[in-house]
């Protein structure tokens, strides 16, 4: 990802064109890929996830969930309320905030030599979580 945006950024600082004969190809071939990523990361989390040792994380998951999906909104929207934010700001800032994991810790998990299963357990708990959290962010910031 790093060398992506860096990339990128150097691509565009340079002014080199982002359409042509030979640029558009090469843009119409990454699109592809990342498209094909979001596919390949949700069946990674699918193909890891277990359920053989729920009891086991279960004080780990509650953590998660309470500082993922409780905290850090609280921790967003108590300074948020305190700045010239116009109601959609917040509320953006908040629901955001209240989003589940990201899938791709999963990869970075596998990619680092963490424990997979763990990473797309807490990223399914999270997901399962966030519907409820959200709900309610959602009504309580009107």
């Amino acid at each position: 990802m790093f060398i992506a945006i860096v990339a990128g950024s150097a691509w565009s600082v340079a002014g080199l064109p982002v359409t042509g004969m030979v640029v558009a190809p090469l843009f119409d071939a990454v699109q592809i890929v990342a498209k094909a990523n979001t596919l390949l990361v949700t069946l990674l989390v699918g193909v890891t996830l277990g359920f053989d040792r729920l009891r086991e994380i279960a004080g780990i998951a509650a953590a998660v969930l309470l500082l993922k999906l409780v905290v850090s909104p609280l921790l967003i929207a108590l300074p948020a309320h305190y700045m010239a934010l116009e109601a959609w700001q917040l509320q953006v800032l908040v629901i955001e905030s209240a989003m589940p994991s990201a899938m791709l810790s999963v990869a970075f998990a596998k990619r680092y030599g963490c424990d997979v299963r763990l990473a797309s357990q807490l990223v399914f708990a999270t997901l399962l979580g966030s519907m409820a959290t959200v709900t309610v962010m959602m009504r309580l910031l009107g």
